[in-house]
């Protein structure tokens, strides 16, 4: 079997809406966003910020939420 029969089972898929988690501190921001492309749990995803309009790398938590920091 080939990679090109094979179907991911993407947890976030481009263009989905998203939430933004930067945890760092004591203070836990969110933010809304968009995945410019899909990934599953673990991989870094491209996600662009509604509130700045900058791209940024975030890691995929769950099918919701993507987080700067691991």
């Amino acid at each position: 079997m080939r990679d090109r029969h094979i179907e991911k089972n993407w947890t976030i898929l481009e263009g989905q809406k998203i939430v933004i988690e930067n945890n760092r501190s004591k203070i836990q921001i969110l933010i809304e966003g968009i995945a410019l492309n899909s990934a599953m749990t673990g991989d870094y995803v491209e996600v662009l910020n509604k509130s700045t309009g900058k791209t940024i790398n975030a890691w995929v938590k769950n099918n919701k939420k993507v987080s700067i920091f691991r």
